[in-house]
C-alpha cells in the first residue's frame, strides 16, 4: 500500500522488494501492477506461490487476458505455483487456515 502503513492491523509496504521473505504472497492490487508483482516477487524474493485476488484479466479484455498471460509466463519461468487470478482465496479445512482477504 502506498500511502498505509498498516491497514486493519497488518504491517503493510509501500513496494514488495520491502516484504520479508515469504513462501506464498497474496495479491490484491490493480491487475496492471500484477505481472511486475509476480516477477518481482519470484525474481528477488524467491516467492514460489501466489494468489492473486484481483480482477481485470482475461474474464473482462483481451488486454486483461495479456496481463494474465505475462504472469502465467514468469510463474511457469520459476516454477511457482498459483492460484487465481480473480478469485476469492483458498481454503483447507483440514489444515484450518483460510487464505483470501480480511
Amino acid at each position: 500500500n502506498p500511502k498505509e502503513t498498516e491497514v486493519q492491523g497488518v504491517t503493510a509496504y509501500a513496494d514488495v522488494k520491502d516484504i520479508p521473505d515469504t513462501e506464498l504472497a497474496i495479491l490484491a492490487i490493480p491487475a496492471q501492477m500484477c505481472p511486475d508483482a509476480v516477477e518481482e516477487l519470484a525474481a528477488e524474493k524467491q516467492v514460489r506461490a501466489f494468489i492473486i485476488l484481483s480482477a481485470g484479466f482475461g474474464e473482462e479484455t483481451h488486454e486483461g487476458a495479456l496481463l494474465e498471460d505475462r504472469i502465467l509466463e514468469t510463474v511457469n519461468k520459476y516454477d511457482a505455483s498459483l492460484i487465481g487470478p480473480y478469485c476469492i482465496g483458498l481454503m483447507n479445512t483440514l489444515h484450518h487456515s483460510v487464505f483470501s482477504q480480511p
